[in-house]
């Protein structure tokens, strides 16, 4: 799902109180692209399969419960 592309003409981001200075405005704009950027995470790269692999490597049991046949191997 991708965002509707801006119309030519109108602004794609408005700053509704205060006056930024176009510093404040590129932080701004930097922010909201690292995000955009960002929110795609992939399963490997998740937080969840990275403790897996360490608690794999550490020797540690699987914890009991939803889903743990997935993370009973390694995908390859």
């Amino acid at each position: 799902m991708s965002a509707p592309e801006p119309v030519q003409g109108t602004p794609a981001l408005r700053f509704v109180v205060g006056n930024p200075t176009p510093e404040e405005v590129a932080a701004v704009t930097a922010v909201l692209l690292a995000r955009e950027t960002g929110s795609g995470s992939s399963a490997a790269g998740s937080p969840g399969r990275r403790d897996q692999f360490r608690r794999m490597r550490l020797g540690l049991r699987l914890r009991p419960g939803r889903g743990a046949w997935r993370r009973s191997k390694p995908e390859e």
